[in-house]
């Protein structure tokens, strides 16, 4: 029949549209959410920003969307033309997308640029199952992704102000 054809195509399309939405407001998920909470202006920012990927891990477990508008910067622009309205609606179909959420976390570098500018890489391991270590990640089937996330300092807050994101492999966990 003529549907079969087209109702292939639009449904692989419509596949394609979902990976890719689920892939990168996942990411933007942890990305934001390690933003949620500020850190004492005493630390030093290497000690603040780990702290906020250490509570952004959790607040994205819990799946709390409400303080990611204001911790991503209304300045953020990245490679792909999302702005902040983008990003926060990509993580909300993401969040709404998925139960449960478990990370695995890794950082790789913290480049301090001057007091109010920052870069970090993470990767985010990403499931619906617990993740116990980097050495179930295969089997649990988790999503691998580096995020090398730019931050500016907004009053005593770190926020995000661009985002670069790609799949990350195993070795990157171990």
């Amino acid at each position: 029949m003529g549907f079969t054809t087209p109702v292939r195509s639009t449904f692989s399309m419509n596949m394609k549209t979902i990976i890719f939405y689920r892939s990168i407001t996942g990411l933007f998920a942890v990305m934001a959410l390690w933003t949620l909470t500020s850190c004492s202006p005493e630390q030093p920012p290497e000690v603040q920003l780990r702290t906020l990927v250490d509570k952004g891990e959790l607040a994205a477990e819990r799946r709390e969307l409400g303080p990611l508008r204001q911790l991503i910067s209304e300045h953020y622009g990245d490679e792909r033309g999302y702005d902040k309205k983008q990003i926060v609606g990509m993580v909300r179909f993401y969040l709404l997308g998925h139960q449960k959420i478990h990370l695995l976390t890794k950082i790789s570098g913290i480049d301090i640029i001057d007091d109010k500018r920052s870069q970090l890489t993470v990767f985010a391991a990403m499931s619906g199952k617990p993740i116990s270590g980097a050495q179930n990640l295969i089997s649990i089937k988790a999503k691998l992704m580096r995020f090398d996330i730019s931050f500016a300092k907004e009053g005593n807050d770190w926020k995000v102000i661009t985002a670069v994101w790609r799949q990350a492999q195993i070795d990157d966990f171990l």
